[in-house]
């Protein structure tokens, strides 16, 4: 059977953004945080700052990155901007749909 140019790059499913205010809500708090820590970590690696929280992230990626300790918080940094702004946004959610969670559903 042949594949239709059209029917392989349709979405099968509308993607869902926001179920409710509620989660808007708590989405861009969760979000907005973690874009705020990934920027922090990005700007200590970038100016290898003196601040203690940082320091102590530096030492502790040294031990498997070496010398390269500052470039691995930079790029942590970007991937925690980068999930931040999707969960801001709704694009990823956050939390599973339909899970159970300590013997309770979880919508």
């Amino acid at each position: 059977s042949s594949l239709n140019l059209s029917q392989a790059f349709t979405c099968p499913k509308p993607l869902r953004i926001h179920s409710s205010l509620l989660d808007m809500q708590s989405s861009l708090a969760v979000g907005g945080a973690m874009s705020m820590v990934g920027l922090l970590m990005f700007l200590g690696a970038l100016f290898q700052s003196q601040f203690v929280l940082y320091r102590l992230m530096a030492a502790r990626a040294s031990y498997c990155w070496g010398q390269y300790n500052h470039r691995f918080v930079m790029a942590s940094g970007l991937l925690i901007i980068t999930i931040g702004v999707l969960i801001a946004v709704g694009v990823l959610p956050l939390h599973g749909h339909g899970r159970e969670i300590y013997g309770r559903h979880v919508d």
